[in-house]
């Protein structure tokens, strides 16, 4: 059984993966909703644990869910 904080950091790791695939992140940016810093942030790796929140809208805008993002992970 994996331990939440594993999890956290597969859901990062595949959000990261996601957000290095897009083609223009200041349209990402203004199409979720979440500052251009945030996501460099994230798609860098400096933030390793994103807030619940950013997590979500990100799934929702790449069109995943938790429970995809842990298989896709894995």
């Amino acid at each position: 059984m994996k331990t939440k904080a594993t999890t956290i950091v597969e859901i990062s790791r595949t959000i990261r993966e996601k957000l290095k695939a897009h083609e223009n992140l200041s349209r990402l940016s203004f199409d979720v909703r979440i500052s251009q810093a945030t996501l460099h942030s994230i798609m860098c790796g400096r933030t390793t644990y994103p807030r619940p929140d950013i997590v979500d809208k990100l799934c929702a805008h790449f069109g995943i869910t938790i429970v995809a993002v842990e298989q896709e992970a894995a």
